[in-house]
């Protein structure tokens, strides 16, 4: 489902699977042309350098505890609101994933 408001467009990821990039093209972009934005997901690597390793797991357990805010949300892998020993123990399951090759939507 895709949501546009004045210059927000909210699009659910729900169906994207774990470890991978897709391509969301946004049509008619200011009456123009076509905008393509690349997403990616990766359950657990909390830092962006798109693969999950030891790094993940020592900043997640630096924030545990921490009030989830803009700068630590990736911390949160399960997304319950509060960063734990759970989210620690899902970026430790996650160790050794990398992102999958990019396929268009």
């Amino acid at each position: 489902m895709v949501t546009v408001n004045a210059n927000t467009v909210a699009i659910s990821l729900t169906n994207v699977a774990n470890a991978q990039t897709i391509n969301v093209t946004l049509y008619g972009v200011n009456g123009g042309g076509n905008l393509v934005i690349p997403m990616s997901l990766l359950a657990g690597d909390v830092n962006g350098n798109r693969a999950v390793n030891a790094s993940d797991v020592s900043l997640t357990k630096s924030r545990v505890g921490q009030p989830v805010d803009a700068t630590n949300f990736k911390s949160d892998v399960n997304a319950n609101g509060t960063i734990n020993a759970s989210d620690v123990s899902l970026v430790e399951i996650e160790i050794g994933r990398e992102y999958r090759k990019r396929r268009k939507l």
